[in-house]
């Protein structure tokens, strides 16, 4: 599935390194905030190193009054000024943008968060040129100034936490209170143990490539 895919890349993190004297060239210009997007491909601005990312909060359309409002009013308005964009994504939509609101052609609902990550992937992919992708749940705190302070994420190809699973240790039965409707609410988890995956829930950062193999594996048999 999209989590052990990411793991795989997580594995060979290292050969997404970049030169840290060129990052910190770019820091300078990096801390004035962007110009306004280009409404036929988003882009990043290459005035800067922390131009190229951005930022995807994942949540859902009943959550727009609740939880977007509260992030809207604590963390967001730090991106600004470091020159990083964001993007609330919720389903149910059509893949169009507005303003800061992206609503994909997706599930809006528990079960359907893989598919809703897949179409976020191939939105990034094929709708922008940003270079990494900082995906975070509507129930986080990002603080940015100090997660954008050294460019971590930018020398790994994935950046976030790894989960193992030994035999014996995965509750099957865990996402099904969550799952109100449909298949997942009626079937067990078959993930393979042991494992290793992405975690999701405290979020992660994709460079480009990362997105790519991703959405290739995704699509394999």
């Amino acid at each position: 599935g999209l989590h052990h895919a990411l793991s795989a890349l997580a594995a060979t993190a290292a050969q997404g390194s970049r030169m840290a004297g060129t990052l910190l060239a770019g820091l300078p210009t990096a801390l004035q905030p962007g110009p306004p997007a280009i409404p036929q491909r988003w882009r990043a601005d290459a005035r800067g190193a922390l131009c190229d990312a951005v930022v995807a909060i994942i949540t859902c359309e009943p959550n727009l009054a609740t939880r977007v409002a509260a992030i809207r009013q604590s963390w967001v308005p730090m991106l600004a000024p470091l020159g990083v964009r964001h993007v609330f994504v919720t389903g149910n939509g059509d893949g169009s943008r507005d303003g800061d609101l992206l609503r994909l052609d997706a599930p809006d609902d528990y079960a359907g968060l893989p598919l809703k990550t897949l179409a976020l992937l191939r939105w990034f992919r094929d709708q922008t040129r940003f270079g990494y992708l900082i995906k975070v749940d509507d129930d986080c705190f990002l603080n940015a100034p100090a997660f954008f302070a050294d460019l971590n994420y930018r020398k790994f190809d994935f950046h976030g936490r790894r989960l193992l699973r030994i035999p014996g240790q995965l509750d099957r039965a865990w996402h099904r209170d969550k799952a109100s409707a449909g298949g997942a609410s009626r079937v067990f988890d078959r993930s393979p143990e042991p494992s290793v995956y992405a975690d999701g829930g405290t979020g992660y950062t994709l460079s480009r490539r990362a997105v790519s193999a991703a959405l290739d594996a995704a699509a394999s048999p």
